[in-house]
């Protein structure tokens, strides 16, 4: 019987990486959940009998933004996958919000954080 622990395989490389084009026929969003119609209730058009209820976001201070969270752009970066794999050949991966510059700050900075460890 052994009484020590297993011995935790470090990470050997964080990767990311974004979809180049959507598959418009594959009818999914990722991590895009804002890219809907503005009238879908995540932009904030909740109706409450025949009114839509307020949203609140950073920019419902101006008016031209107040409406719909997409008005400011919310859906414009996509979706990125982030992929972990550790020195035993494990990988893990990961879907967020973040896009192509998203991909640059996990490789280039946040990397050199988990790599190694």
């Amino acid at each position: 019987m052994s009484t020590g622990c297993r011995e935790f395989p470090r990470i050997k490389e964080v990767r990311a990486y974004v979809s180049e084009t959507p598959d418009e026929k594959a009818h999914v969003q990722g991590a895009d959940c804002h890219d809907v119609a503005d009238m879908h209730w995540i932009n904030g058009n909740l109706r409450l009998d025949s009114e839509l209820l307020p949203i609140a976001n950073p920019m419902s201070v101006h008016p031209p933004y107040k409406r719909h969270r997409k008005s400011w752009g919310i859906n414009a970066i996509g979706s990125m996958v982030v992929e972990v794999e550790a020195d035993d050949g494990t990988c893990g991966v990961g879907i967020t919000i973040g896009g192509e510059a998203g991909c640059y700050i996990v490789e280039k900075h946040l990397s050199r954080f988990c790599e190694g460890q």
